[in-house]
């Protein structure tokens, strides 16, 4: 017999700001991280921050080289990416979200947790490759070219947001974010790639040292019932969840709609 199915309601607004204000991995790790803290100042120094600096520089070149429109010309069924923006934010959410989850299975494959030192950089970047085409594929699912120079340190910013272990963290990343999108966007190509170079030169620290943190917590079987099978698979559903959100935002946004505004999306989910 076919399953029946019943629409479930979700508030796309309601979402976004919930998701602001609730931090799942620091709820998770705030007990265990006050044990194993020397542990993870060691974990640090096996990724030197220049390490960091040029993955997520190749990270970005790589992105950019696969990312394509036509793709989302595709999946949408829409005669042209501008087209993506009449679309209904259900569409682009739901479609968001399916992306999402097959970047996930496929980062089980990851062997950044189980990486040699001498492995420890080709892994890295294997999961930044794949974090950063997350989060551009989803950008495009919402109809932003990020193909466009002046997004690339938007999706930094996404990235950054999404490895956040803390309140206090997620807030300050969050308002550098809102007052990046608030502000005129450069037109030189040179100056985006400037302010992409020192963004990333800001973050090296805070992005090693909770990349790390999350390497050593993946470990952990008390943990892992909640970030999931690996260090990656939990960076990267973070990160994508991060994305989603932002990106769903500033689509409604451009769509005049604000996110106090309810949107209700009706998705089939077995009875």
């Amino acid at each position: 017999m076919p399953t029946r199915r019943r629409p479930v309601k979700i508030n796309i607004p309601k979402r976004i700001e919930k998701w602001k204000s609730e931090n799942q991995a620091f709820k998770v790790t705030e007990k265990i991280e006050k044990t194993t803290s020397n542990l993870f100042g060691l974990l640090e120094l096996l990724i030197p921050n220049a390490m960091i600096f040029e993955a997520c520089k190749k990270a970005l070149s790589i992105s950019q080289a696969i990312l394509d429109k036509q793709e989302m010309v595709t999946l949408h069924g829409v005669e042209q990416f501008e087209k993506v923006i009449s679309l209904k934010p259900e569409v682009c959410d739901l479609a968001a979200k399916i992306l999402l989850a097959k970047a996930l299975s496929g980062a089980e494959k990851n062997t950044f947790d189980s990486a040699s030192p001498l492995n420890l950089g080709s892994a890295l970047s294997d999961l930044l490759n794949t974090s950063f085409l997350t989060v551009g594929k989803i950008g495009m699912c919402f109809g932003f070219d990020v193909t466009n120079v002046e997004e690339h340190s938007k999706m930094l910013s996404i990235f950054i947001i999404g490895l956040s272990l803390g309140p206090i963290e997620k807030k300050n990343a969050l308002a550098e974010y809102s007052k990046m999108i608030s502000e005129v966007p450069l037109t030189g190509m040179s100056e985006q790639v400037e302010v992409f170079d020192k963004k990333i030169e800001q973050s090296v620290s805070m992005v090693g040292r909770s990349i790390s943190k999350r390497r050593a917590l993946a470990a952990v079987p008390a943990i892992q019932e909640f970030v999931g099978s690996s260090s990656a698979v939990w960076i990267l559903k973070d990160v994508g969840e991060a994305a989603i959100n932002l990106y769903a935002e500033r689509f409604l946004q451009r769509q005049n709609k604000t996110v106090s505004e309810k949107v209700v999306v009706e998705i089939p989910l077995a009875a």
